[in-house]
């Protein structure tokens, strides 16, 4: 029996990108810090599997439509059956809890997160610009389930959604900008600004109507001035210490936005 390594556990059961991380721990902090609830404990879990599970997923469907089986794909199918199992069992238990409409903001993710894995996954473009945004949105819609299993209101509920991904969205980009100067010396503006742009108008929307913090909007602000001043000065950073940089700043956001909410503020 071939004697498994840690390292080969790492590379089927973790996700492989690091940022991946933060996408699901910021959505979901955030909403158990301002809508707490015990439903909404489950949810986590929940959006846990679903974030590690796509990296088993990812390599058994790659290997097989290759018409290939290895070591690592019988491990990946393990992991894989794992995590859906936990997911399952945890939705079993929670959905005779719960109102079946808290599970409604959940079905456009999972569709999503098919065409992620069918379309770009398979073609090997799951490093595009695309499939990392989704993969931001989708883990931010937990949020809203979260959130409407605290008992707050649909348009409170997306709102906070919003809220999450107009940070996850951004970084992205951003993260996507250094990496490009980093790497390649090349300047990538646009799609940076245009983000921030898009996002602190929809978070002045929210504030107008009461369903976002004042804090929210100049926490996503400051966000927006420091990315700027960064890709400006083009400092050279390697990849784990621009890692590091944005985990601590996401969860400075969620604090930020947390006060925001529980303050009135």
């Amino acid at each position: 029996m071939p004697v498994v390594s840690a390292k080969s556990i790492r590379s089927v059961a973790l996700p492989a990108e690091h940022g991946a991380w933060s996408l699901w721990l910021e959505p979901a902090l955030l909403a158990m810090l301002v809508a707490p609830s015990t439903p909404g404990i489950p949810f986590v879990l929940i959006s846990f599997c679903f974030l590690l599970l796509h990296q088993p997923l990812r390599i058994v469907l790659i290997d097989v439509n290759r018409g290939k089986r290895y070591d690592r794909t019988r491990l990946a199918a393990v992991f894989l059956v794992l995590y859906i199992a936990i997911a399952g069992m945890v939705l079993l238990g929670i959905i005779a809890q719960v109102d079946t409409s808290v599970f409604i903001p959940l079905m456009p993710a999972f569709i999503a997160a098919i065409v992620v894995v069918w379309y770009y996954d398979l073609r090997g473009n799951s490093r595009d610009w695309l499939p990392e945004v989704l993969g931001a949105v989708i883990m931010s819609t937990f949020a809203t389930s979260m959130a409407l299993a605290g008992g707050w209101t649909w348009p409170a509920s997306l709102a906070l959604s919003v809220i999450a991904a107009a940070r996850s969205v951004s970084a992205v980009f951003y993260v996507r900008a250094r990496l490009c100067q980093i790497k390649y010396g090349r300047d990538e503006f646009r799609a940076v600004i245009a983000s921030y742009i898009l996002f602190l108008c929809t978070l002045v929307i929210l504030y107008l109507l009461r369903l976002a913090p004042f804090l929210a909007l100049l926490a996503l602000a400051s966000l927006a001035a420091r990315a700027i001043m960064e890709l400006r000065r083009a400092t050279i950073l390697g990849a784990k210490v621009l890692g590091v940089q944005e985990v601590l700043l996401g969860l400075v956001y969620v604090f930020v936005v947390a006060a925001g909410f529980i303050f009135g503020v």
